[in-house]
């Protein structure tokens, strides 16, 4: 529970905080006799707002699937982690926090190189590459839900009004849109974070595509909607 709080106190807040100021700041900048933002305005907010959001989140979102999935491992290679405290604060992962810290002045200065010369990328490869999942798998949520609910709401209060039907019918449609575009995404986001290097140094998967191709060879197209009821309800 602990792990789900931080990640809804760091990625969550930071991604609604993020698409109301680029949504607010677009209504600011709209054309002359236009009353309010486009649908694909509201779209690119929220692709903005999911990936800064993802960015700054994706720490507390590792501790939260590493935390969750430790118990289903094998003994011998479990964490045993006390609470995200411990998963933060171990010698190994605080370690790559404090790298990945690094990595945000880096962005921020313009400075930041994807490659094996950049040191942080080279020592913190959980964090430096996972980020790109979380990043993705977050765009296309907040593609499905934000921009969307906005829209299905104005629609549907033009005819019912203001009323709290078109707040429970904007959020289904959001919902199941975001469920939707996001799943495959967050199946192959998870996969990455719990993979264990195996024996010989090597890991699962390569990457993103990699995983991608070999859970549609494996499981089919239809692997990656896997819990499709519960992860929209």
């Amino acid at each position: 529970l602990d792990s789900a709080l931080v990640r809804q106190a760091t990625y969550t807040t930071a991604r609604f905080g993020i698409y109301l100021n680029v949504t607010q700041s677009m209504k600011k900048n709209l054309p002359e006799g236009q009353e309010n933002i486009s649908f694909g305005q509201r779209c690119l907010a929220s692709l903005i707002a999911g990936g800064l959001g993802a960015w700054f989140g994706n720490p507390a979102d590792l501790a939260l699937i590493r935390l969750q999935t430790d118990s289903t491992l094998p003994k011998e290679q479990r964490r045993n982690y006390k609470n995200v405290a411990d998963a933060f604060t171990r010698k190994q992962e605080k370690k790559e926090l404090q790298l990945y810290g690094r990595e945000l002045v880096q962005l921020s200065k313009g400075r930041l190189r994807n490659d094996a010369r950049n040191p942080a990328m080279a020592e913190a490869p959980k964090l430096a590459t996972l980020v790109g999942p979380t990043m993705v798998r977050a765009m296309f949520l907040n593609l499905g839900m934000l921009g969307p609910y906005d829209q299905a709401k104005e629609m549907i209060s033009k005819i019912t009004g203001p009323t709290k039907v078109a707040n429970f019918g904007a959020s289904a449609i959001a919902g199941f849109l975001a469920s939707f575009l996001s799943l495959p995404f967050d199946n192959v986001k998870t996969k990455l974070q719990r993979m264990k290097a195996n024996p010989d140094g090597t890991v699962p998967y390569k990457g993103m595509m990699d995983c991608a191709m070999k859970t549609i060879a494996k499981e089919g197209p239809l692997g990656f909607y896997t819990g499709f009821p519960t992860y929209y309800f």
